[in-house]
């Protein structure tokens, strides 16, 4: 047999790839959420009303300094006014500021990765500086206090279905608890159909889908044959 250089959708080793890329990128997606709640817990500690930060990158080799420290209405830190600030302050590890702005500067190299900044702030007003807005101070004080929750065994599915009788239906998928895209297949003879026509549309819907909703997808249109909307 000549092997095909693409693979179809609708073939089971593609979905395969696509289950598991979409989980990696949901995953990408919790852990830059993560760095940036380290990145708040670390600089609120000396600066418990900051809201947002300015940093520099060096587009040479991805460094980040960290340029300023905002609350939105005040400027709690310059790094242009180098010992101006919090002369006394030390962690518990008794670590001065720059050592702990040090590591701030660290974890966002290591949100920023190999992405572009560009792709995840806003730029401020200097060249190859970017706005990065921490998480609020109440998500924040709840997400690093609250136990995480315990696995599920099985994924938490939820589907909200918006249906007007006059135009799309539109649904919308969490799981658990996170938006995900859906690829969603109406069954609903209602307008009224000719039986070609029917069959038409569920061999259509069927072909890309992966095979237990195809045949989910088969047998709901063959049901829906004996409908009063259905003519030969």
């Amino acid at each position: 047999m000549t092997v095909k250089l693409t693979r179809a959708f609708s073939e089971p080793l593609s979905q395969r790839f696509a289950a598991v890329e979409s989980a990696i990128s949901a995953a990408e997606d919790d852990l830059f959420e993560l760095y940036l709640l380290e990145v708040a817990r670390l600089v609120r500690d000396p600066f418990p009303e900051a809201t947002e930060l300015v940093i520099d990158v060096d587009t040479s080799d991805m460094s980040v300094t960290l340029d300023i420290v905002d609350s939105g209405e005040e400027l709690l830190f310059v790094a242009d006014v180098p010992g101006a600030y919090l002369p006394d302050y030390r962690t518990a590890d008794r670590d001065k500021l720059s050592v702990l702005l040090k590591v701030v500067e660290s974890t966002l190299e290591t949100v920023l990765g190999d992405r572009y900044p560009q792709d995840l702030w806003q730029p401020a007003e200097r060249p190859d500086s970017y706005r990065v807005p921490l998480p609020p101070h109440d998500v924040a004080q709840h997400l690093l206090t609250a136990p995480p929750p315990r696995p599920r065994a099985n994924p938490r599915v939820e589907v909200v279905i918006d249906r007007d009788p006059d135009n799309d239906t539109e649904a919308r998928v969490f799981l658990d608890g996170k938006p995900r895209m859906a690829e969603v297949t109406v069954v609903d003879p209602g307008r009224g159909y000719e039986l070609a026509e029917w069959r038409e549309n569920a061999d259509y819907n069927a072909q890309d889908a992966s095979p237990a909703a195809a045949a989910l997808i088969r047998q709901w249109f063959a049901d829906a044959e004996s409908s009063q909307f259905i003519t030969a």
